[in-house]
């Protein structure tokens, strides 16, 4: 059953991220706790690619359970523009390899899924 457990943040880069974007939304909020896993943390910037939001407002990033429940795949969905930039993006956060799929949607091996929306949101998708 591990690929139940959530993926502990075992990349130096990913506990770095998490901190610095934990301790940017506590300058903006100013010390306010408030829910905000459905809103962006920031206005979206110049990048070379866009994530579209589901229609109730969710990331579309959605984790699929192979070979009996065995592997586990993160899937990032409703991508358009630049997708070798946030291939590159995906494949620094998570430390695996990023494959593209038929219809715009990227794979990672493992349960990234934390990890990539607390990335999307930072950039303000």
């Amino acid at each position: 059953m591990k690929h139940l457990v959530q993926q502990a943040l075992n990349v130096p880069l990913q506990k770095d991220f998490v901190s610095k974007v934990l301790q940017e939304q506590l300058d903006a909020k100013e010390g306010v706790k408030i829910p905000v896993f459905h809103f962006p943390l920031k206005e979206t910037q110049d990048l070379p690619f866009h994530v579209s939001r589901s229609a109730y407002g969710s990331l579309p990033v959605y984790l699929d359970y192979k070979n009996g429940r065995t592997k586990t795949i993160t899937i990032v969905r409703k991508i358009k523009g630049d997708l070798n930039k946030l291939k590159d993006d995906i494949s620094k956060i998570t430390g695996e390899e990023v494959t593209l799929r038929a219809g715009d949607q990227l794979e990672v091996k493992g349960n990234h899924a934390r990890i990539l929306r607390l990335y999307l949101r930072a950039v303000g998708f």
